[in-house]
This record gives structure tokens, sequence and C-alpha cells, in this order.
């Protein structure tokens, strides 16, 4: 990828010192929400620029989830500064939309042609890299290369989700929880990241492997001290074809994978969601159609169509979800 001005190291502010009068809990102005978000310059103009333009490292589940989950988002922040994408897994147990790949592929190719799906989409996007956990500089040091698999998914309950029966022992959600964070902090240290952006504690739509994702943004965070910003849910309810925020419909609920599991962990006990202050919406509208374009590249995964005049994705289980144009972000405090 050409090296932008973005990457001069005089560009990109290092994180406030220890002692700084920024702290996590004033970063985010308040005040804004879905219907009412604050504009992306507004949003840099706040002491939150100080924290998010340094090197960004967002922390996603699956191929496809940084255009899925935050596509606008990572394109905003690209276009100002350093972003990376850690991706924990490399999509297994998901299937593809028939007819993109040969009717003999198998299961390598389809892993083969996520890689290069998602490596295409982060370029749309400007990230300036992307990595899988387990592999260097994603690997502790003195750690042998290993491989995180996509756990799949099964609901156990209504709201409750847990990895898939099928899951193989390596899956992501399965493997001690100290093992992926070392790995992870070791990708975080490499770069030179200054700031963790992650799900928050639904994981987006309640996969084992995003709430597995939230666990390892918050160890990172812990171990390393850097800054960690939430990105708030948004899914359907298992069997509903209900929107959660209204972001997703379901065309055929029967079988259904997607949904809204509010304070859940891949173990299975319930917990409640963090006592934090409300998200702070903003506005990445203007990102909307280079999100779009990244999206298209994940032909195994989705597709792009007009509903009710608008471009939205077609997810390969036939759910619909609007490409975002705000995202909802939260400062999280760690003890």
């Amino acid at each position: 990828m050409p090296v932008h001005a973005k990457n001069n190291p005089a560009n990109n502010p290092a994180r406030p010192a220890s002692g700084s009068s920024l702290t996590l809990g004033n970063t985010l102005p308040p005040g804004s929400s879905p219907s009412h978000p604050l504009d992306l310059a507004s949003f840099l103009d706040s002491p939150a620029r100080q924290v998010v333009m340094g090197h960004v490292l967002f922390i996603h589940a699956h191929p496809d989830d940084e255009a899925v989950q935050t596509g606008a988002l990572v394109a905003a922040l690209a276009a100002r500064t350093q972003v990376s994408i850690l991706t924990c897994t490399r999509g297994e147990m998901g299937e593809a939309i028939p007819g993109v790949l040969p009717e003999n592929a198998t299961a390598q190719d389809f892993i083969a042609q996520r890689l290069r799906e998602t490596a295409r989409g982060r370029e749309i996007l400007g990230a300036q890299a992307g990595y899988f956990l387990g592999t260097p500089p994603a690997l502790a040091p003195g750690a042998h290369a290993r491989h995180y698999s996509d756990s799949g998914m099964r609901w156990i309950r209504e709201g409750l989700a847990g990895p898939a029966p099928q899951a193989p022992a390596n899956a992501l959600a399965l493997l001690p929880l100290a093992q992926e964070v070392d790995d992870a902090v070791a990708l975080a240290t490499a770069i030179g990241a200054t700031v963790l952006i992650g799900y928050d504690a639904e994981g987006s739509y309640g996969h084992p492997d995003h709430l597995r994702a939230h666990e390892i943004a918050l160890g990172v965070a812990r171990r390393t001290g850097l800054p960690l910003f939430e990105i708030a849910s948004g899914g359907i309810a298992p069997g509903s074809g209900v929107a959660s925020g209204s972001s997703v419909a379901s065309a055929d609920t029967s079988g259904d994978t997607y949904g809204s599991a509010p304070g859940i962990t891949p173990g299975g006990a319930a917990v409640a969601p963090p006592a934090e202050g409300a998200f702070t919406w903003v506005d990445v509208s203007g990102y909307v159609d280079t999100a779009a374009r990244a999206l298209a590249e994940y032909r195994t995964q989705l597709s792009l169509v007009e509903k009710q005049g608008r471009l939205m994705i077609r997810h390969v289980g036939g759910q619909y979800q609007e490409i975002y144009a705000q995202a909802g972000l939260r400062a999280r405090s760690l003890p």
C-alpha cells in the first residue's frame, strides 16, 4: 500500500502521557444519538482527537466484520490517521453464497477466498495493515504460530448464544483467553498502537467469537494501558426478525444466525453489561460509499441490494442490514 501523508509520525500524536488532564471519561462529547449524530468534524475537534488520532487498532472476529460492522468508521479514521485491523479467525465455519465458488471448491478454497476478500476490503477502506491472531506479529514472544478457528454459533436458548456443536478444538471461543490476549498484546506492542476499538459486551449480535473478541480487547487494554473505545452493538433477536435499533431485518428468521444477545459470555454465564456512559454517535455518512465499495468485495458472504429505497447488505443467510452511517462509540473505563 502506498505511503500516505497520514503515516508521517508528525501527523500522529501519541496518546496522552500518564498524568495528562485528558481521561477516557471526558474524551467523547455527550448529547448525540443515532438520529442526531455528532458530525465528524466536531468529533475530531473534541478531546477525543488526542486519543483517536494516533495508530488505531480495530479488533474484529471474522473476515468481513471490519466492513460490515465498522466500514464507514474505518474509512473515516483511515483518511486521517493510521489504522490497522486484527482479525481473530478466518471465518472457517461460515457458508458461501451459492454460485460464488466452483461446485468442487474445498474448505481450503473457501478460506482462501475469504482471505482475498478481506485483504481487498481492508485496502478499499484505507487500513494500513491487517493481521490474523496467532500469526506473527500477532503472536506472543517465544510461541509457535497458532491458528484460531471460527467457533460457529448456535442458540442455546433465547438470548444465550454458544459455539456450534461441531466447533473445532482450536475454536477462538474455546481456547484460553489469556493466550489470545498474549498474542494480541504482542501485535499492539509491535505496531505501536495508541488506541483500541472493539465490540461492546453484546458483541454486535452475540456471536461467541465477537464476545471473545470483546474480551480480548479488554485484556489488551488492561495489559497495555491503551485506551479502548467500544462500538455500539446492533442486531436482531433470535427468531424475531425485528431489528435492534432498526439496523437489521431478517428475510428468513427460521435459520437466523444473527441476533442481539446482551450481557452474555461464550461460557454461557449471564453478566450485566458494564455500567458505563451512553454512546456518542458520530456521523460517518460521508464514508458510506467507501464502505459499500469494500462490502462489494465480500462476495462469498453478502451482496448489496436495493431495498426500501436504499442500498442494503443481504447476508448469506438472507438477513438484511443497513450500511451503518453512524458509529456509536463509548470510552471504556478499566479498573
